[in-house]
């Protein structure tokens, strides 16, 4: 039983985060080929972590709206509030 349950936490992080090799290509596109493992890493976890915070706002917003869908305006919206 314990086994399923890290099991169920691997996926889940999984899941929640932005994969490696979108960061590596997304790295090469912009002009470098070589990056290293752990700035990937690095990348990921404050992309997923950033990521994470914004959609919960965006949530906060559309319940505060007595909605049930996120829409782009509330990213949008989110993200200013966050960051601006």
């Amino acid at each position: 039983m314990v086994r399923k349950k890290i099991i169920n936490n691997t996926e889940k992080k999984e899941k929640n985060s932005i994969t490696i090799s979108s960061l590596r290509r997304l790295v090469k596109n912009e002009g470098s080929n070589l990056v290293s493992k752990d700035a990937l890493e690095f990348m990921q976890q404050k992309l997923t972590e950033k990521s994470i915070e914004i959609v919960k706002k965006a949530i906060q917003i559309t319940k505060a709206e007595q909605r049930k869908r996120v829409s782009g305006e509330d990213i949008i919206i989110a993200t200013r509030l966050l960051y601006s």
